[in-house]
């Protein structure tokens, strides 16, 4: 163990939280780098590789935490929890690589957090923003003709959206599914993916680092990483799963663009503005500003033609588009389609005032069984009462095709 302390990781080892569920009482949480993950694994007596499965399921805890923030653990309690056995070994995920129950725990067992910045300053070995990829917009060239069709692909609780133009997908937007699903549903969901793509070398462009918006990558063959023609996210890796995807993407693919948010400001506005990334009248893709809330801090797309438009939003919020995109890109007569964010849970207040000018088409929602209340019910009925047409993934148990 003492070849870990001396990386400045002294008696405490520094987990993010992912995402948690206050219903089953549980939390994913993942290393914030590989020195943590190198000493975790001495402590508890294994040796497992850093490109692997990296998450902790942790159950049974009734604490409350916020999802993206980064606490710590001491080592002597890890230990305990080994001797204890409460720690399992995961077998089939690409995510989790173990469980830790803490049935009859009472303590909290996480000290107060702490944030990236401020593990940076005391850790200076452990930084976050991984700027190796090109940031070169260039690189990025997307069709400006062609009929094109939108897949929301039907995968459970996740986000896989492909932009098809005659008929040849063009473009991935994020390709994730949730943590839960097992390794061998995952393949299988991805099927004959890795043959199509490198035959018509899309885009790919990971929205934000929230594993239901990449999971995917962790099943892909390193060929089609290297025939995707660019691939867009953002240089912040929060945590070690995120660094480990984005080193094997930019290693493979010298067409990997890190961007980072938008750092222009606009004065006595709270919203966390949107701003115009790239644009060719057809594909605008939108970098935000910069925002605490993992969810508002991304990337989105907007796809138009003069009859038709389609916002693909990731997570972010109504009323980042209400504020950014609507007034500029969406105030003429045509049929607007919407992927409903954050499917169909919290993404802020319903704020998407559209023109008179637009008419309502359908608002999809990527969802499948989950614990989280998505969507929610409040939100299911804004839509409607915006006269949008509300779709489903999980009730119909099929993939949504779109054709603009």
């Amino acid at each position: 163990m003492e070849a870990y302390l001396g990386q400045g990781l002294g008696s405490e080892i520094y987990l993010r939280i992912d995402s948690i569920d206050l219903i089953n009482k549980t939390f994913l949480a993942d290393f914030v780098e590989s020195n943590n993950f190198a000493l975790f694994n001495a402590l508890i007596g294994t040796s497992f590789p850093v490109d692997g499965p990296s998450m902790i399921l942790f159950t049974n805890y009734f604490k409350q935490k916020r999802a993206g923030s980064i606490y710590a653990i001491s080592t002597a309690l890890i230990t305990q929890l080994s001797n204890e056995s409460r720690i399992t070994i995961i077998e089939d995920s690409f995510i989790i690589r173990m469980e830790i129950n803490l049935a009859g725990i009472k303590e909290d067992i996480f000290k107060k957090s702490i944030s990236h910045k401020a593990l940076s300053f005391k850790n200076p070995s452990i930084y976050f923003f991984d700027l190796y990829g090109s940031g070169d917009k260039e690189l990025i060239s997307l069709p400006s003709v062609g009929k094109i069709e939108v897949i929301i692909k039907n995968i459970g609780q996740g986000s896989w959206n492909e932009v098809l133009i005659e008929n040849n997908v063009r473009l991935v937007f994020d390709i994730g599914t949730h943590y839960s699903t097992k390794a061998s549903q995952v393949i299988s969901m991805l099927e004959n993916k890795d043959n199509a793509y490198q035959k018509s070398n899309p885009g790919l462009i990971i929205s934000h680092w929230d594993v239901d918006h990449y999971h995917f990558i962790k099943a892909m063959k390193d060929a089609t990483i290297s025939s995707f023609q660019f691939i867009l996210c953002r240089n912040f890796v929060p945590s070690l799963m995120s660094r480990v995807i984005f080193s094997r993407l930019s290693r493979l693919n010298s067409n990997c663009i890190a961007v980072g948010p938008d750092l222009r400001t606009i004065p006595s506005l709270r919203e966390i503005p949107l701003f115009e990334y790239y644009n060719n009248h057809r594909f605008t893709i939108f970098n935000s500003g910069v925002s605490r809330n993992k969810n508002k801090d991304g990337l989105s797309v907007l796809i138009r033609n003069s009859t038709n438009s389609i916002l693909l939003p990731g997570d972010q919020h109504y009323s980042q588009f209400d504020y950014f995109v609507i007034p500029k890109y969406l105030n003429y007569k045509h049929i607007h389609y919407l992927i409903v964010p954050h499917h169909g849970g919290n993404a802020g207040a319903y704020k998407y005032k559209l023109s008179y000018l637009v008419k309502r088409g359908n608002a999809i929602i990527s969802v499948g069984k989950n614990t989280y209340g998505h969507p929610f019910a409040n939100m299911i009925k804004s839509l409607g009462s915006d006269r949008f047409q509300v779709c489903r993934t999980d009730i119909q148990n099929n993939d949504i095709v779109i054709s603009l």
